[in-house]
């Protein structure tokens, strides 16, 4: 027991560790991507070469709009889902909707087996994967280790938060927030690729691949 709660503290610092590594990088992403383009546009060696054969790049992995890029918003869009409402937060403001069918767990109502009792059989009978209607909370309390006047305190406090109008609207609240992360993110998302194929279509029709490649040097000297 004493290895595994050792290893458990490895796995969880690890796990931490990995964590921040990830979002270190995606803070370090779009400078990252600057920097290579200002270096492959302010490379003499570069403007001179055939133009062909630099502007796929600037064009795809090393563009605004690019695929990498991408797929940094959409990390870093399910990041601040996460700090605003984490899985645990959802999943207990699931539980306070949830009516006596499911607390009640499969028991009779004059029935004072715990719950967790009914779990540890459960599992016992390798009957761990059930949906959420059925069954699913003496699952939950044998993981939690809840005891039958626990629930019953539990079962009080959601019956007595339900009566609260401002419990709705915290509720209402928290499910917002991540829809408009969500749709900002999609928007972001359809704006970038729509103005990414404007300006490859537009200056594609006008400028040669010559002058696309020297407009983009003259837009570094004069973005700060």
């Amino acid at each position: 027991k004493q290895y595994l709660e050792v290893l458990e503290e490895k796995v969880s610092q690890l796990s931490l560790e990995v964590d921040q590594g990830r979002r270190s990088h995606a803070a370090a992403a779009i400078e990252t991507v600057l920097a290579k383009r200002r270096e492959i546009l302010n490379d003499e060696a570069s403007r001179t070469e055939d133009p062909n054969r630099v502007l796929p790049t600037l064009d795809t992995s090393l563009s605004r709009t690019s695929h990498e890029l991408s797929v940094l918003t959409t990390f870093q869009m399910q990041q601040l889902k996460s700090f605003v409402l984490p899985a645990h937060s959802k999943f207990v403001l699931w539980l306070t909707l949830q009516g006596d069918t499911y607390y009640r767990g499969g028991r009779a109502a004059s029935e004072r087996l715990s719950a967790a009792r009914i779990g540890e059989r459960m599992l016992q009978n390798g009957n761990d994967k059930v949906t959420p209607v059925n069954s699913m909370w003496p699952l939950v309390c044998n993981e939690v280790g809840l005891s039958y006047d626990q629930e019953e305190r539990v079962r009080n406090y959601q019956r007595n938060l339900l009566q609260e109008p401002a419990s709705w609207l915290e509720r209402h609240t928290a499910r917002a927030s991540g829809l408009v992360m969500q749709s900002f993110h999609d928007s972001l998302n359809t704006v970038g690729s729509r103005i990414s194929e404007r300006e490859r279509t537009s200056t594609a029709k006008v400028l040669t691949p010559e002058q696309r490649l020297k407009f983009m040097a003259w837009c570094v000297v004069v973005t700060p």
